[in-house]
This record gives C-alpha cells, sequence and structure tokens, in this order.
C-alpha cells in the first residue's frame, strides 16, 4: 500500500473473476443528518500505473542506451546549463559523477577560453535555432585532459514548436586529428627527402614519387603514374640482379643493392636502392616502397679509387723486379 500526496491510497485488490487490480482509494467525511459518515471513491488505475511503468522501463532504457553509446551526449537549457550528460561527456568533463555538471555552464567546467566559444555556438542555437554541425572543436577539462571533438548542436523544442534548450553529440576523432598530424609530418619529410621516393601498388605501377625522384631522373609524378619502374632500366645490369630483387620481395624481406639506371635524357646513374614491401593488417602486400640514393660521383670515385689502386700494385711488382734483376 502507498499514499499519494494528496491523500489517496494505492491498493491491489483481486476481483471476484480472480483478476488482481490496482486502485485509488479517497476517504472522506460527511455530515449528514448530525451523523458522520465516510465516504470513499474507488478508481481503477491499473492502465494508469501500468502506462507509469512502461515509461519508467522506456527511461531506463533510453538512458541505458545513451551511456553506453561511444558518443558526447548533453541536454542543456535555455541558459546553457546541462540538464543530461552521459558518461563519455562526464569523462570529457573529467567529472566522476552526474551531480558534479548538472545545472553548471561550460564556463564553470572549461578553462575561459575553451568555455567562450562553445558558449558562443549554445547561444547559436538557442537563439536562432541555427544548428551547429560537425564542428571540430578543442575540449580542455580544468584536469587539463585534452580532447578533439566533432560536435553537433541542435536545437531542443517543446510541443509548441518553442526552443527549450539543445541537444549536443560530440565524437571523439582525437587519435584521428593525431594520425593526421602524424601523416602530415610523415608527408612533409618524405616531399623534402633527399633521397629519390618511389611508391607501387602490388602490382608494381608506380602511385608516388617525391621531388627528389624528379629532379633526378627528369620525370614527374604525372609522366610516370600507372608505369612500372623497369622505365628506367639502362639495360645493362645482369638479369640475375632483377630475379634476385623479384624474389627477395615475393619473401615478404627488404631487398637491397645497386642498380644502373637510366634518365629521362638518357644519362645513366648509379642509385643505392632499399626497397621494401607494405603490408596490411593481414599480412598482406599492398604496396613497395623504394627509397634510393643517386651514388654515382661515389661509384665514379670508388672506381677511380680501385684504378689507382691497381696502378699502384703494377707499380709495386715493377719496383720488386727491377730491385730483384739490379741484385741479380
Amino acid at each position: 500500500q502507498t499514499w499519494s500526496q494528496d491523500g489517496a491510497q494505492q491498493l491491489t485488490v483481486r476481483c471476484p473473476d480472480g483478476r488482481r487490480i490496482e486502485i485509488e482509494l479517497r476517504m472522506s467525511r460527511v455530515v449528514l443528518e448530525g451523523r458522520v459518515h465516510s465516504v470513499g471513491i474507488i478508481r481503477d488505475i491499473s492502465q494508469q500505473q501500468a502506462l507509469t511503468r512502461q515509461l519508467q522501463q522506456e527511461r531506463i532504457l533510453l538512458r541505458t542506451l545513451i551511456d553506453a553509446l561511444p558518443y558526447n551526449i548533453y541536454v542543456k537549457d535555455r541558459l546553457a546549463r546541462k540538464t543530461l550528460a552521459n558518461k563519455a561527456d562526464l569523462r570529457a568533463l573529467g567529472a566522476a559523477s552526474e551531480a558534479e555538471v548538472l545545472g553548471k555552464t561550460d564556463y564553470d567546467l572549461l578553462p575561459r577560453h575553451v568555455a567562450a566559444t562553445c558558449y558562443a555556438d549554445d547561444m547559436r542555437v538557442i537563439l536562432h535555432g541555427e544548428p551547429v554541425i560537425n564542428r571540430q572543436e578543442l575540449i580542455v577539462n580544468a584536469a587539463g585532459a585534452h580532447q578533439w571533438l566533432e560536435t553537433t548542436k541542435l536545437p531542443l523544442r517543446d510541443e509548441q514548436g518553442h526552443i527549450i534548450g539543445l541537444v549536443g553529440i560530440g565524437r571523439d576523432i582525437t587519435a584521428v586529428r593525431e594520425a593526421e598530424a602524424r601523416l602530415r609530418m610523415l608527408s612533409q619529410a618524405v616531399e623534402q627527402s633527399p633521397a629519390s621516393v618511389v611508391i607501387t601498388d602490388a602490382q608494381a605501377r608506380i602511385e608516388y614519387v617525391n621531388p627528389r625522384f624528379t629532379e633526378l631522373t627528369g620525370y614527374t609524378l604525372e609522366e610516370v603514374r600507372g608505369q612500372n619502374p623497369r622505365i628506367l632500366k639502362s639495360g645493362k645490369m645482369d638479369p640475375a640482379v632483377y630475379r634476385d630483387l623479384w624474389e627477395t620481395l615475393a619473401r615478404g624481406q627488404t631487398w637491397r643493392g645497386e642498380l644502373l639506371n637510366r634518365k629521362k635524357n638518357g644519362e645513366l646513374y648509379w642509385e643505392q636502392a632499399i626497397i621494401a614491401p607494405i603490408k596490411d593488417d593481414q599480412g598482406r602486400v599492398t604496396h613497395y616502397l623504394a627509397m634510393k640514393e643517386d651514388i654515382t660521383e661515389l661509384r665514379r670515385a670508388r672506381e677511380e679509387r680501385d684504378r689507382m689502386e691497381i696502378q699502384l700494385r703494377q707499380a709495386q711488382k715493377l719496383e720488386a723486379i727491377g730491385q730483384l734483376a739490379a741484385g741479380i
């Protein structure tokens, strides 16, 4: 048995047919002809109670779903105060419980320079009904933790269509932003590399060459895209070198060696090459990466050194023969 605030008593009773129903009993006293009587009003509230329990279950289910979603979800009133915040939003704010953030604005929860931008967007939605779609914003909470969010804010309206607040949904893109930053850094390193860089697909069709490749060979990316690197062959290399190269790559290993190639203008040049397969998460080769350095002058210097060493050894032999002949 329970009592409502207005004094009505709620009871569960059994009907003659065996059904159990919920009723609301209101008792009052009246005086008739000098005598006090009790008057009871009974109302069947079974359907109302069932609807109430259903709504409660739906609220629990909805809240469970909101808290389980990996997105930051929150609701604010017309003064931009939080009236709901799911678990992901609480983590972003560095709060342990929802009670810590309810009734507070971003100025209470975030550093002032961060809150100012967020609050401006809130007012744009609340006062003018203009949605904010996929706005990327950096959230820094009171503990100093950083999180990049891609946020959408939509006006929340009542039954008459009046704006009573907003609903916000934020997707954590911190990892994406960090990956993009690393990719930009790697891209700049490749673009500015003093080594010639060539990337091909798994069928050895060129997809990318860096500026150093163009500077060295005379071929632009547009000229070589889709071509096989064999366009650089000089025709003067031992075919066994290329067989070893592809056999090494077929084993998923990195090949290192020297190649004599031909530039666009027909000039020959030597390069020290490192060619490696690029694999996906399943270990399948998707691309090949070649990093090459022009060693033409180094080869010439090495050949000149070898020639001089041969001449020196010959001179030493002749000198030894001369000394031997003089001794005889």
